[in-house]
């Protein structure tokens, strides 16, 4: 440290200044930043923020705002913790050095942000769907599901959207389809909404770019990322490959940031090792990995959702590849944030393992405008209203469901599955999506990270009890008192409050060696609420269709999508 300028004498002589590249927001613990060179997003105590908005546009000394921060009772007076957290900034590249400008020792007060909500005052990046038009007929595609959405937004409309996200404060806008090419006005799109201060990303189906189309977005896109068909990866042809790398070397000429999104169907991980190997010999360095999500077709979810065993062993493939290909950035969606379930939550954070954020960092808009938690979410009861008629801070800050989503581990759906019960549900939670009802827990993780049946609480009582049903269709109060080592009183009322347990005469038990039952009927009811029901309380979906579709095969597909 002795060489540390922070530590030298002359660092006192030293100013520092907000980078020019950095976007500083207010929040309720303090505030974030974003850095539009790397799309690095760091949140901030209350201290920390005064001190980076006293940078803005400014130049000060250190050790004079330190002194200042003191006297107003921002910090307290370590003056090592505080030098250690510039270098911290300096190094990241969010302040920098000035020795010629002279000192400005301003302290700025906090801004009248009126966020008094525990929550973001603004999603960090909005995913718009800015048409679902596509020239091509992908077998997993899963937007054919979103067939009912409205005319998509005209260029005026389309104009007066960007405005309205970018006036909210969002920090990035990631733009997707269908294939967003298909909309003759994209590029007008993104040099506005890049002049509007957002960071601007695109996820295309498209190889064949021109030079003259990549010019039109150089300056204004900070990424476009190819999304590649699992069919064209699994060809043993060279020509797709040689497609990408020619669009992905014509946007690096014109400093267009670029990646590739690898769909993880049955058959795609399977060939993995040859495909990664394809790509990062021809100079593909930046790959994530998505999900499989249930495509419209559910015979091609069937035959392609993963092995519960392919998924399981994700990690050690990750850890694998990233090992041996240390040159190259290699993630995941936050779909599959459980890969990463067993870590401490500051090393899952790490990775980019930040679990469900739907309706708490970002939400998804249609082609209409219409408001959603995620991109996913698509559905008419889960519009949360439109961006053309509501205030986006009221549609963030009010909507009951992009609450609902903000707080979906709260909820009782979500508390009695593995997921609720699972030690990584603050960092991972599953993906809403596989959820029968769009809400509760992932039946696609592998295997979460579960106490032992004595120390599962009260939820995963509930949780166990019904695949323990499931199986063998009957418990005693003694049997449940033994499996999960509670007393008779308690072993009682919870077998009585179950949905899933019955006793033969249909009435509460009430001795310990009272015999419950499966309640198979009650499926129909959970099925039924999963539908949802008309404004007057009758069930979209009648028991005798339910007992059709139990009887098909439907591959685990999730309910609130087959029955739309």
């Amino acid at each position: 440290m002795e060489n540390d300028i922070l530590m030298n004498e002359n660092f006192k002589q030293t100013t520092v200044t907000l980078s020019s590249q950095v976007t500083l927001r207010k929040e309720y613990f303090g505030g974030i930043v974003f850095d539009r060179r790397n799309g690095n997003i760091i949140e901030i105590d209350k201290s920390c923020y005064v001190f980076l908005k006293s940078l803005k546009n400014k130049c000060v000394d250190v050790h004079e705002i330190h002194n200042i921060m003191i006297g107003q009772k921002i910090i307290e007076d370590k003056k090592s913790d505080f030098l250690q957290a510039i270098q911290n900034l300096l190094s990241l590249g969010i302040i920098e050095k000035n020795n010629n400008i002279p000192t400005l020792p301003v302290l700025y007060s906090n801004d009248n942000n009126d966020n008094t909500y525990a929550w973001l005052s603004a999603p960090e990046t909005v995913h718009w769907a800015v048409t679902y038009d596509c020239h091509k007929s992908c077998h997993d595609c899963y937007v054919r599901r979103f067939h009912s959405i409205g005319s998509e937004l005209n260029t005026d409309n389309s104009l007066m959207l960007i405005d309205a996200i970018a006036d909210h404060g969002v920090f990035q806008l990631a733009i997707g389809g269908g294939e967003p090419f298909c909309r003759r006005d994209i590029f007008e799109l993104v040099q506005y909404a890049s002049l509007k201060g957002l960071a601007v990303h695109i996820t295309t189906g498209r190889y064949d770019f021109n030079d003259q189309e990549i010019k039109k977005l150089s300056g204004s896109l900070a990424s476009l990322r190819f999304g590649l068909e699992p069919e064209k990866l699994l060809s043993p042809e060279s020509l797709f490959y040689k497609e990408i790398m020619k669009s992905i070397n014509l946007c690096e000429c014109f400093g267009i940031k670029t990646g590739v999104n690898i769909i993880l169907t049955r058959s795609v991980i399977e060939k993995l090792d040859t495909i990664l190997k394809k790509l990062v010999d021809i100079g593909i360095n930046h790959i994530t990995f998505l999900r499989y999500k249930p495509s419209a077709s559910i015979k091609k979810w069937g035959k392609e959702n993963p092995f519960t065993e392919q998924i399981n062993n994700l990690y050690d493939y990750v850890s694998g590849v990233k090992e041996q290909y240390k040159t190259s950035d290699i993630r995941i969606d936050c779909a599959l944030s459980f890969t990463y379930r067993h870590l401490p939550v500051a090393q899952a954070e790490y990775h980019g393992a930040k679990g469900c954020v739907a309706a708490d960092r970002i939400i998804a808009i249609s082609p209409d405008g219409g408001v959603y938690p995620c991109s996913q979410l698509i559905h008419p009861r889960l519009c949360s209203g439109n961006i053309l008629e509501n205030s986006l801070k009221e549609l963030w800050d009010c909507s009951k469901i992009l609450r609902k989503y903000r707080s979906f581990r709260e909820k009782k759906v979500f508390k009695e599955s593995w997921c609720g019960v699972c030690s990584a549900k603050n960092n991972c939670g599953g993906c809403r999506v596989f959820a029968d009802d769009a809400l509760g827990g992932d039946p696609g993780c592998p295997a979460p990270v579960l106490p032992s049946l004595r120390e599962i609480g009260k939820s995963g009582r509930a949780v166990d009890l019904k695949e323990y049903l499931t199986m063998n269709k009957t418990i005693t109060v003694g049997e449940y008192m033994k499996r999960y080592g509670v007393g008779q009183r308690r072993a009682i009322k919870e077998l009585n409050s179950s949905r899933f347990a019955i006793t033969e005469s249909g009435y509460s038990g009430k001795k310990k060696i009272d015999q419950y039952y499966y309640c198979e009927n009650d499926i129909l009811r959970e099925v039924q609420g999963a539908v949802g029901y008309t404004s007057g309380g009758y069930p979209f979906a009648q028991g005798e269709e339910i007992i059709e579709w139990l009887d098909c095969d439907n591959y685990g597909y999730p309910a609130w999508i087959r029955n739309r």
